[in-house]
């Protein structure tokens, strides 16, 4: 599962960047996609003294990630590319956001971990139309949210979309129902 947690972290690492501190996120400073306040939470859980996000060293951003995201999400528990998907959602949405969408994805008997890894991207997708028409200031991040739920599905390997078979109870569709004769 090592491997799978070097190949999400390549995938986050890429998709955030480096530092920065734009005052309508709500993230707050950032360098790597790791906010001052998840630094500070760790750093203090390590007996260290508080420091600026922007001087984060990669030796550390790999230990916040592995501690603070991929094993606090449980992700080392679940199935490729599940893992992926779910822990690239640990990292964008708080644990109160992230956990009720793992859950609806995983709900259905049955499904593979592509269509579990489908399923959790939609809910994102729906998600980030939901914070954008909440909050005016934030649909400036629309495209980019976007853009990466389509880079995240490529490196899962869920483009195109997995086919979803119907229930083997569903019969096929009459079709539309035959027009009522004209009335003369």
């Amino acid at each position: 599962m090592i491997q799978d947690f070097q190949t999400s972290l390549a995938f986050v690492l890429r998709a955030e960047g480096g530092a920065g501190d734009d005052p309508v996120d709500h993230g707050g400073p950032t360098n790597h996609g790791i906010t001052q306040a998840t630094y500070t939470s760790w750093l203090a859980l390590h007996g260290m003294h508080d420091a600026p996000v922007d001087g984060i060293s990669a030796e550390y951003v790999e230990a916040v990630y592995f501690q603070c995201f991929w094993t606090a999400g449980g992700c080392a528990r679940l199935p490729s590319p599940l893992n992926l998907v779910h822990f690239d959602s640990c990292v964008q949405h708080v644990p109160g956001a992230w956990r009720p969408m793992l859950l609806s994805a995983t709900a259905f008997p049955g499904a593979t971990p592509e269509e579990e890894a489908f399923a959790l991207i939609v809910l994102r997708h729906n998600l980030y139309n939901r914070i954008a028409a909440k909050d005016p200031l934030q649909v400036r991040f629309l495209k980019g949210w976007l853009n990466r739920l389509t880079a995240l599905r490529a490196a899962a390997g869920l483009i195109p979309p997995p086919a979803i078979p119907a229930p083997a109870s569903a019969s096929p569709s009459p079709g539309p129902a035959a027009a009522p004769p004209a009335r003369p």
